[in-house]
């Protein structure tokens, strides 16, 4: 096992830049394939493992205690110690990736579709059957959540447009503001000059021009509120709008955002921004130097149990890829690498001892 270490690297010489254009557009002709898929799970402190009743994963997504892995036939949807098998059915509403259909989850509740009826299974209690909501053409399925009163996040490419649509029960409010774990904190109101979320009888918390919020919720005093391009952050007043590649990532108690060009993950801490990793120019974000020539094409994320876990995507000169994934010890700023080698590592999702994601061989499609 590799040991913990608090991030401290000195600032390393850039790699040379000739080449990196030319190999860039060559790499961009260019397409890696994931083959021979399959699920692995790293503990916080522990060696990652494969998982031995996983299928063969195309995706893996979900948050602690509801996950699933599928290939293009079968779907394994994990609650907790429970499992059920479904068929990959393309021609259903719920999705959980682009690549399968008749599931999709929320935090600790899985919605699977059997039909003529939807399963709602939530842990600590017994599966129910639901009718399917009435939903128009075109609109997809990509996440259920509420405790008490479930809702459904339905989106619709063409016009893109997203919305919250009851599960069960009497309409929803427009917006009602939660805490993650779906008590009432304060509601939302639009208005010409942009959105304001009431907390309580005397706290507004602006969130600039932005009117079409779909959801919001609240992580300590930090507001988070997500519209379908941006997602807003109003953190001691000041509103930040977080756009493009970069990545919001909000549990019960921490708000984190990567940003993808100059690497850096930042949290909120005590109503204040800090930064937790700064990629130095030259190396990874464990402070391993680049080869010549190679450079970091891509972060992905997740966020549970204290820890940030990334993985961090190198393309080599000559085209070929280095998938790195590092678990972050957010209070101190420790970082643990736990696999770095030629391998495609997607869809990091945590699971209830960790963090788990799909590993694949490299294939290549080539011009």
């Amino acid at each position: 096992m590799l040991p913990l270490v608090v991030l401290a690297c000195e600032e390393l010489p850039r790699p040379a830049d000739a080449g990196i254009a030319a190999s860039e557009d060559l790499c961009r002709l260019q397409a890696a394939v994931p083959l021979s898929p399959r699920v692995v799970v790293a503990p916080l402190y522990g060696e990652p493992r494969v998982l031995e009743r996983a299928v063969c994963a195309a995706c893996f997504d979900g948050q602690p205690g509801a996950w699933a892995a599928g290939d293009r036939e079968l779907i394994e949807v994990h609650l907790g110690d429970q499992l059920l098998e479904l068929p990959n059915e393309p021609a259903s509403a719920l999705h959980l990736t682009h690549a399968l259909h008749g599931v999709t989850l929320g935090r600790g509740v899985a919605l699977v579709d059997l039909g003529d009826h939807w399963l709602v299974w939530q842990r600590g209690r017994a599966p129910r059957a639901v009718p399917p909501p009435l939903l128009e053409p075109g609109d997809t399925v990509w996440g259920v959540g509420g405790e008490l009163r479930l809702h459904l996040l339905v989106r619709r490419d063409l016009p893109p447009r997203v919305r919250r649509v009851p599960l069960e029960g009497a309409e929803l409010d427009d917006v009602t503001v939660t805490t993650l774990d779906d008590r009432p904190a304060g509601r939302l109101e639009r208005a010409e000059q942009g959105a304001v979320v009431l907390l309580g009888s005397e706290r507004r918390v602006p969130l600039g021009d932005t009117r079409a919020i779909i959801g919001a919720t609240v992580v300590a005093d930090t507001v988070v509120a997500w519209a379908p391009r941006e997602t807003v952050l109003a953190v001691a007043g000041v509103v930040e709008r977080v756009r493009g590649r970069d990545l919001v990532l909000v549990d019960d108690e921490e708000v984190v955002v990567v940003e993808a060009a100059p690497r850096r993950v930042r949290r909120v801490v005590g109503g204040a921004w800090s930064t937790v990793l700064q990629a130095r120019p030259g190396a990874d974000l464990a402070c391993v130097p680049l080869a010549d020539g190679a450079q970091t094409i891509r972060l992905d994320a997740a966020l549970a149990h204290g820890h940030l876990a990334l993985v961090e995507r190198v393309r080599a000169a000559d085209c070929g890829v280095i998938d790195t994934v590092h678990i972050v010890e957010l209070a101190t700023g420790g970082l643990r690498t736990v696999a770095r080698d030629a391998h495609l590592r997607m869809h990091i999702a945590p699971v209830d001892e960790g963090f788990g994601w799909v590993e694949a061989e490299v294939g290549r499609i080539e011009p």
